[in-house]
Protein backbone atom coordinates (compact mmCIF):
# COMPACT_ATOMS: atom_id res chain seq x y z
CA UNK A 1 0.00 0.00 0.00
CA UNK A 2 1.51 3.20 -0.90
CA UNK A 3 0.25 6.53 1.02
CA UNK A 4 0.09 9.63 -1.19
CA UNK A 5 -1.28 13.31 -0.48
CA UNK A 6 -1.60 16.41 -2.60
CA UNK A 7 0.07 19.53 -1.59
CA UNK A 8 -0.09 22.53 -3.45
CA UNK A 9 -0.13 21.11 -6.78
CA UNK A 10 2.49 18.51 -5.94
CA UNK A 11 2.21 14.55 -5.11
CA UNK A 12 4.10 13.56 -2.00
CA UNK A 13 4.34 10.22 -1.16
CA UNK A 14 5.47 7.96 1.49
CA UNK A 15 8.74 5.31 0.80
CA UNK A 16 8.43 2.70 3.54
CA UNK A 17 12.52 1.49 2.35
CA UNK A 18 13.96 5.09 3.52
CA UNK A 19 10.79 6.12 6.35
CA UNK A 20 10.65 9.71 4.26
CA UNK A 21 7.95 11.62 2.63
CA UNK A 22 9.13 12.27 -0.98
CA UNK A 23 7.80 14.80 -3.37
CA UNK A 24 10.19 13.98 -6.50
CA UNK A 25 8.69 17.04 -8.27
CA UNK A 26 10.43 19.87 -6.16
CA UNK A 27 13.28 17.63 -4.73
CA UNK A 28 11.96 17.51 -1.12
CA UNK A 29 12.49 14.66 1.16
CA UNK A 30 11.60 14.70 4.54
CA UNK A 31 11.40 12.26 8.00
CA UNK A 32 7.53 13.51 8.57
CA UNK A 33 4.50 14.90 6.09
CA UNK A 34 4.62 18.35 8.10
CA UNK A 35 8.11 18.84 7.36
CA UNK A 36 8.14 17.92 3.78
CA UNK A 37 4.84 20.37 3.73
CA UNK A 38 7.23 23.10 5.16
CA UNK A 39 9.69 21.97 2.78
CA UNK A 40 7.80 22.89 0.08
CA UNK A 41 5.96 25.78 1.41
CA UNK A 42 9.90 27.57 1.79
CA UNK A 43 10.65 26.73 -1.62
CA UNK A 44 7.09 28.50 -3.30
CA UNK A 45 8.30 31.25 -0.92
CA UNK A 46 11.68 31.76 -2.46
CA UNK A 47 10.11 31.52 -5.93
CA UNK A 48 7.33 33.89 -5.30
CA UNK A 49 9.97 36.28 -3.54
CA UNK A 50 12.55 36.20 -6.72
CA UNK A 51 9.61 36.67 -9.43
CA UNK A 52 7.75 39.32 -7.54
CA UNK A 53 7.48 42.23 -10.02
CA UNK A 54 7.65 45.99 -9.59
CA UNK A 55 4.68 48.09 -10.27
CA UNK A 56 2.80 50.87 -10.15
CA UNK A 57 -1.01 50.70 -8.89
CA UNK A 58 -2.96 53.17 -10.75
CA UNK A 59 -5.71 55.00 -9.64
CA UNK A 60 -7.97 58.35 -10.95
CA UNK A 61 -10.20 60.61 -9.50
CA UNK A 62 -12.25 62.66 -11.06
CA UNK A 63 -13.49 64.62 -8.58
CA UNK A 64 -15.29 68.06 -8.57
CA UNK A 65 -11.58 69.63 -7.32
CA UNK A 66 -9.57 67.92 -10.19
CA UNK A 67 -8.68 65.07 -12.45
CA UNK A 68 -5.68 63.48 -12.05
CA UNK A 69 -3.86 59.85 -12.41
CA UNK A 70 -2.12 58.73 -9.30
CA UNK A 71 0.64 55.98 -9.10
CA UNK A 72 1.46 54.06 -6.01
CA UNK A 73 4.52 52.47 -6.18
CA UNK A 74 3.99 48.76 -5.66
CA UNK A 75 5.53 44.97 -5.71
CA UNK A 76 3.41 42.36 -6.85
CA UNK A 77 3.51 39.42 -4.72
CA UNK A 78 1.85 36.35 -5.73
CA UNK A 79 -0.95 35.97 -8.98
CA UNK A 80 -4.08 35.25 -7.78
CA UNK A 81 -7.36 33.31 -9.05
CA UNK A 82 -8.91 34.75 -12.10
CA UNK A 83 -12.33 35.81 -12.21
CA UNK A 84 -15.43 36.37 -14.14
CA UNK A 85 -16.63 39.95 -14.73
CA UNK A 86 -19.52 41.40 -16.45
CA UNK A 87 -20.07 44.25 -18.41
CA UNK A 88 -22.94 45.88 -20.15
CA UNK A 89 -26.99 45.66 -20.25
CA UNK A 90 -29.35 43.46 -22.19
CA UNK A 91 -27.60 42.59 -25.27
CA UNK A 92 -24.29 44.45 -24.63
CA UNK A 93 -23.47 42.04 -21.88
CA UNK A 94 -20.53 40.72 -21.78
CA UNK A 95 -18.38 38.66 -19.78
CA UNK A 96 -14.61 38.45 -19.93
CA UNK A 97 -11.58 37.04 -17.49
CA UNK A 98 -10.08 39.48 -15.05
CA UNK A 99 -6.62 38.46 -13.81
CA UNK A 100 -5.68 38.93 -10.42
CA UNK A 101 -2.47 39.53 -8.26
CA UNK A 102 -1.36 40.46 -4.70
CA UNK A 103 0.44 43.50 -4.30
CA UNK A 104 2.11 44.82 -1.43
CA UNK A 105 2.19 49.16 -1.40
CA UNK A 106 1.86 52.24 1.27
CA UNK A 107 -1.79 53.15 0.30
CA UNK A 108 -2.29 55.22 3.85
CA UNK A 109 -0.80 57.51 5.78
CA UNK A 110 0.27 55.16 8.57
CA UNK A 111 3.78 54.14 6.20
CA UNK A 112 2.52 50.78 6.71
CA UNK A 113 2.65 48.27 3.44
CA UNK A 114 -0.03 45.97 3.03
CA UNK A 115 -1.28 43.00 1.01
CA UNK A 116 -4.34 44.09 -1.17
CA UNK A 117 -5.48 41.72 -3.96
CA UNK A 118 -5.89 43.82 -7.43
CA UNK A 119 -7.12 43.59 -11.01
CA UNK A 120 -3.86 43.08 -13.12
CA UNK A 121 -5.40 45.89 -15.59
CA UNK A 122 -5.08 48.69 -12.35
CA UNK A 123 -1.54 48.07 -12.41
CA UNK A 124 1.64 49.84 -14.45
CA UNK A 125 5.50 48.90 -14.99
CA UNK A 126 8.24 51.08 -13.69
CA UNK A 127 9.10 52.33 -17.10
CA UNK A 128 9.98 55.81 -18.58
CA UNK A 129 6.68 55.23 -20.78
CA UNK A 130 4.54 55.23 -17.84
CA UNK A 131 5.69 58.15 -16.30
CA UNK A 132 5.57 60.22 -19.27
CA UNK A 133 1.77 58.64 -20.04
CA UNK A 134 0.78 59.98 -16.04
CA UNK A 135 2.19 62.70 -16.79
CA UNK A 136 0.48 63.55 -20.13
CA UNK A 137 -2.52 62.08 -18.55
CA UNK A 138 -1.90 65.10 -15.35
CA UNK A 139 -1.47 67.45 -17.82
CA UNK A 140 -4.36 67.15 -20.06
CA UNK A 141 -6.58 66.26 -16.31
CA UNK A 142 -5.69 70.08 -15.54
CA UNK A 143 -6.97 71.55 -19.03
CA UNK A 144 -9.73 69.07 -19.06
CA UNK A 145 -11.14 70.33 -15.05
CA UNK A 146 -10.86 74.08 -16.19
CA UNK A 147 -12.93 73.02 -19.27
CA UNK A 148 -15.45 71.58 -17.37
CA UNK A 149 -15.34 74.28 -14.95
CA UNK A 150 -15.67 77.17 -17.81
CA UNK A 151 -18.58 74.47 -18.98
CA UNK A 152 -20.70 74.49 -16.28
CA UNK A 153 -20.28 78.64 -15.70
CA UNK A 154 -21.40 78.77 -19.40
CA UNK A 155 -24.07 76.82 -18.77
CA UNK A 156 -24.77 78.45 -15.74
CA UNK A 157 -25.20 82.10 -17.60
CA UNK A 158 -27.07 80.76 -20.28
CA UNK A 159 -30.15 83.49 -19.74
CA UNK A 160 -33.83 81.68 -18.70
CA UNK A 161 -37.27 82.63 -19.12
CA UNK A 162 -38.80 85.15 -16.39
CA UNK A 163 -42.26 85.18 -15.62
CA UNK A 164 -43.10 88.79 -17.22
CA UNK A 165 -41.93 86.52 -20.76
CA UNK A 166 -44.76 84.51 -20.07
CA UNK A 167 -47.20 87.08 -19.19
CA UNK A 168 -49.56 86.47 -21.89
CA UNK A 169 -49.86 82.57 -21.33
CA UNK A 170 -50.48 83.61 -17.27
CA UNK A 171 -53.37 85.72 -18.19
CA UNK A 172 -54.90 82.87 -20.39
CA UNK A 173 -54.44 80.30 -17.63
CA UNK A 174 -55.34 82.87 -14.54
CA UNK A 175 -59.77 81.89 -15.17
CA UNK A 176 -58.71 78.19 -14.39
CA UNK A 177 -57.16 79.23 -10.82
CA UNK A 178 -59.89 81.52 -10.40
CA UNK A 179 -62.39 78.85 -10.78
CA UNK A 180 -60.54 76.36 -8.43
CA UNK A 181 -58.91 74.51 -10.81
CA UNK A 182 -55.67 73.52 -10.74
Amino acid sequence: MSLRTQYRGYTIHYAENRDSWDCSDCGVSESSLGKAKSKIDSLHLKLRKSSAVDAYEISRNESEREFSVKATEARIIDYGKPRIQRSGYGENRKEYVEERVFSMAVRHGNGKASRSEQPLNGLAPVTPEVHAAIDEANRLGVIAHAAVKEFRAAARAIPRLKLEDITGLIEAARHQFEEGEA
